[in-house]
């Protein structure tokens, strides 16, 4: 990765360990992005409490950072997952009581996507988590329009 990409990718490490903590402290947390652009970096808090608004919400994410001329978008999100077998829907994942996990994404234009997969497991007030999962190059469908998607 250039040396620019591996500074924002640093950059998205540090939120995770700040997204850790708060999740220990709150028991849960609350979506955000970072614009990353040539005169600052902005954090967005995001709110949705459904699939339309999620969608809506980084949709608007996207106009934002073109408008700016944003050289790359961070996500911190809490999430669920499991093997997709086809047949999604919003709440599937924790209705059936899925692993969870924080997903951390770096992408922008000229960079390949990243990100990184934090499961923990929640033990009565506490939470344990387990190894970083690192993938690049993966498709980012919650930022459709923004930047590289290969």
């Amino acid at each position: 990765m250039p040396e620019d990409v591996m500074d924002i990718k640093q950059v998205a490490l540090q939120m995770l360990e700040i997204a850790k903590g708060n999740l220990q402290e709150h028991g849960s947390l609350l979506p955000v992005a970072l614009l990353v652009t040539p005169d600052q970096n902005l954090v967005t808090p995001m709110y949705f409490s459904n699939e339309d608004e999620k969608n809506r919400a980084y949709a608007e994410l996207v106009v934002k950072a073109k408008e700016l001329r944003a050289m790359a978008i961070v996500t911190i999100n809490e999430v669920r997952y499991a093997k997709d077998d086809g047949s999604y829907y919003w709440g599937k994942l924790e209705a059936e009581k899925a692993p969870e996990a924080i997903l951390v994404t770096v992408s922008g234009p000229g960079i390949t996507n990243w990100e990184g997969t934090l499961p923990f497991e929640r033990q009565g007030e506490r939470f344990v988590f387990g190894e970083l999962r690192e993938e690049t190059g993966m498709p980012l469908l919650f930022l459709e329009g923004w930047a590289n998607q290969t």
